[in-house]
């Protein structure tokens, strides 16, 4: 469990920038921002423990499979069981536009797209369509639990993650409020403590926080 609780971030931020929130903006609307920060330093940076893979089992001449967990925040590559190879992602702007891109052809799955949501569950498709039952690893990254209330807290467990959260936060609420050099401060803050919070935890990423439309410029790499 992380070690900062939602309410200890929004306080943050009326330290910081003066009070502005008490009388402009809800904690219902502040836990939103707060949200967002959390979700994009889960599906960037990959926090291990968020970090999982399920392994599906096709249906034979069928191309849809959809997988069991609900949680899923992003997808990573599929692979194939039997032959450890990747499998390649048919561009679904391709698919849309040329109608010819998948064929009736049957065999173990070497493409794959993201049809969309059945049952709340992500459903992939496969081309060509399995002519048995294999077996497909997938990883992804779970979708933690929404924060809903100041009193809630991260389930990411490394607490350097907490502090790269907070400084996106902090960003975020200095770009609503046109401090626009505080966010950049912030967000530089933030990159610097991801790169400690990825050493730790072996893993590699970068950084591309959007501050909204209505800021004037992007963080940088």
């Amino acid at each position: 469990m992380g070690e900062k609780a939602a309410a200890t971030i929004l306080d943050t931020a009326d330290v910081v920038f003066g009070s502005p929130s008490a009388t402009k903006w809800s904690n219902a609307n502040r836990l939103i921002w707060l949200n967002d920060a959390y979700l994009f330093v889960c599906a960037s940076y990959r926090p291990v423990e968020l970090d999982k893979t399920e392994t599906i089992t096709t249906t034979v001449s069928t191309r849809e499979k959809s997988m069991t967990n609900t949680d899923v925040l992003r997808l990573g590559e599929p692979v194939l069981v039997s032959t450890g190879q990747p499998l390649k992602e048919i561009n679904r702007m391709d698919h849309g536009v040329i109608g010819g891109s998948l064929t009736t052809n049957t065999g173990p799955p070497a493409r794959y797209f993201i049809t969309g949501l059945s049952g709340g569950k992500l459903e992939l498709s496969f081309e060509p369509i399995p002519d048995a039952a294999y077996q497909i690893l997938v990883p992804y990254i779970m979708r933690p639990t929404a924060l809903t209330d100041a009193a809630d807290s991260y389930t990411i467990i490394n607490v350097a993650w907490d502090m790269v959260i907070e400084a996106l936060y902090l960003a975020k609420f200095a770009a609503i409020l046109r401090n626009y050099d505080d966010a950049k401060q912030w967000t530089d803050l933030a990159s610097m403590w991801a790169a400690a919070a990825k050493e730790s935890s072996q893993r590699t990423s970068t950084m591309r926080y959007d501050l909204g439309p209505s800021s004037p410029r992007r963080s940088p790499s």
